[in-house]
C-alpha cells in the first residue's frame, strides 16, 4: 500500500522545499519501521544539539515519538507494537511527523492533551514518554493554570 508521508518544517530555510513523499508499506510494517527507514534515508533534518522530538501521527492519531538525543522510541502500545494496517482509524493513508523543540514542548502538549490527568495519560499509553521528560511540579502547575484560563 502506498501512503503519503510529510513532516513539519524546522526553520524558515527548511520551508523552501516540500517534505511530502510517497512511501510504500507492506503487511508487516510498523510505525517504528517507518521512523527507522526514514532516519536511515536522512529524511529528518539534522538539528544543532540533536535534542528534539518527532511525533508520528497516523490517520490523525498520535502513535509514536522519537527523542533524537536519546535515540529512544515511544509507542502507545503496552504490548508489542501493532502493524500499520491493523489501525482501526486508518481511513486516509497519511503519516505526519510533528516537530517539538525543545522536548519540554512535547511534554506540555501531552499534559494539556489529557488536561493534566495522569491516570488518563497512563491508560492511553503516554505515561512512559511523559515521565521521560522529568517535568518539574512548577512547570505542571503553570500548565494547569493555563488550562484553567481557557
Amino acid at each position: 500500500m502506498d501512503i503519503t508521508v510529510c513532516r513539519d518544517s524546522v526553520c524558515m530555510g527548511d520551508d523552501t522545499e516540500s517534505h511530502t513523499i510517497c512511501y510504500t508499506i507492506h503487511a508487516g510494517t510498523r510505525f517504528s519501521d517507518i521512523f527507522a527507514d526514514l532516519r536511515e534515508k536522512d529524511y529528518f533534518p539534522h538539528i544543532f544539539g540533536n535534542d528534539v522530538v518527532w511525533t508520528l501521527l497516523g490517520g490523525g492519531e498520535d502513535v509514536a515519538s522519537w527523542k533524537t538525543k536519546e535515540d529512544r522510541m515511544y509507542t502507545r502500545s503496552a504490548w508489542e507494537e501493532p502493524v500499520l494496517l491493523s489501525k482501526e482509524r486508518w481511513e486516509t493513508p497519511v503519516v505526519m511527523f510533528r516537530y517539538y523543540s525543545p522536548p519540554l514542548k512535547r511534554a506540555e502538549h501531552i499534559f494539556k492533551m489529557f488536561n493534566g490527568i495522569k491516570p488518563a495519560m497512563q491508560e492511553a499509553g503516554f505515561m512512559p514518554e511523559y515521565e521521560s521528560y522529568g517535568v518539574s511540579e512548577a512547570a505542571e502547575e503553570a500548565w494547569r493554570s493555563a488550562l484553567l484560563k481557557r
